[in-house]
């Protein structure tokens, strides 16, 4: 059996969670005894330095250099799968704008349906949920990262169900043992991890934190990743009363394990995660969840999160006082949290998904 990765998200993407799960998949794909090729043409991805049995050439990551980069990779993989066999099973990294030509079968990972639900998050141009919607009817088998996900696929592209395979994502984070003892912020707060625009809904929970006395009084908000404050965020601070309570910090993997070790809990507000590793991440962790409970997130966090309606903001306020009000349910989040999070691995992951390649050549 044979397994090419297409280039197309190591083309793209320097870091991020799609590269990431490819990196993770790829590298215990190749001790299974699989034949593997990575086309990863001219990649600017830093995970792809890592994995054996990459066909490319690391590029520097320069703007306007980008197209020229894809055109170069598109020719790249064009000759590769040229030479592949029937035996071949081409695993698309990310939506293909054009059609990819060989002579075995196809997969195509969903991560999400954001750009479908959420169009209004992303410029007019954007072409991603048409290449997305044509990646699926070509491919011969589709994977969704959560049953959420498939569920949104069958309702929004009309896609056969038998086509897709659910196959849940790990952690990594948990690997990790060199974090700090102690806290890089010493006063008490409450976590939210990524970026904050749109769906993402930070803006619902800062109006319910700023709602609250209790709140206010006695916590922070740390925001960990996405970018620096907005002027318009921090003016939103001010008006909210909040000005001096949330903070931006960025850091590795290390720092991001310590930040959760010590929260008090992490918060995620979101709208809609097609999976929503940040979950699994806090669980791993001991950090207690409290979450929206909308698509994917009660599917993975099952019983080990409190929720709230993140539509509502005095149901997420209530959540939160609720919560941290009660230390033995802090303590019960804690520990149903590890058992939780132990459910879910990319060994598993990995595992499922080479079932899955062999399946399509019985």
């Amino acid at each position: 059996m044979n397994i090419i990765y297409t280039h197309n998200i190591f083309t793209a993407q320097k870091y991020g969670g799609v590269s990431r799960y490819f990196f993770e998949i790829i590298k215990r794909v190749i001790l299974a005894e699989v034949d593997v090729q990575v086309i990863a043409g001219f990649y600017i991805n830093e995970y792809v330095r890592y994995l054996p049995r990459v066909k490319g050439f690391c590029v520097p990551s320069i703007n306007h250099t980008g197209a020229i980069r894809q055109k170069i990779s598109e020719a790249y993989q064009r000759y590769m799968l040229r030479r592949s066999g029937d035996d071949a099973i081409v695993h698309q990294t990310y939506y293909s704008k054009s059609c990819i030509k060989f002579c075995g079968k196809s997969v195509v990972t969903v991560y999400d349906m954001v750009h479908e639900l959420f169009p209004q998050s992303f410029p007019e141009n954007d072409d991603t949920s048409r290449d997305k919607r044509l990646c699926c009817e070509r491919a011969d088998q589709i994977i969704a990262i959560s049953h959420s996900t498939k569920n949104d696929l069958v309702r929004l592209f009309s896609i056969d169900p038998e086509k897709i395979n659910v196959i849940h994502l790990g952690s990594s984070m948990k690997e990790i043992t060199a974090s700090r003892s102690n806290s890089f912020f010493s006063e008490p707060y409450l976590l939210f991890v990524g970026t904050r625009s749109g769906y993402k809904n930070f803006e619902g929970l800062l109006r319910a934190f700023a709602a609250s006395k209790h709140l206010k009084d006695n916590f922070h908000v740390v925001c960990f990743g996405g970018a620096a404050f907005s002027v318009n965020e921090k003016e939103s601070f001010k008006e909210l009363g909040i000005e001096g309570l949330v903070h931006q910090v960025s850091g590795d993997d290390d720092m991001l394990a310590t930040f959760y070790r010590h929260a008090k809990v992490f918060v995620y507000p979101s709208l809609y995660e097609g999976f929503g590793i940040p979950v699994l991440e806090a669980m791993s962790l001991g950090c207690p969840v409290v979450c929206s409970k909308t698509s994917s997130m009660p599917e993975v966090a099952g019983d080990a999160a409190a929720y709230f309606d993140p539509y509502d903001i005095a149901s997420i306020q209530q959540t939160l006082e609720d919560t941290l009000l009660n230390e033995s349910l802090i303590h019960d989040l804690r520990i149903k949290g590890r058992i939780r999070e132990s459910l879910f691995s990319w060994e598993r992951c990995a595992q499922e998904t080479i079932d899955l390649y062999h399946s399509l050549l019985n």
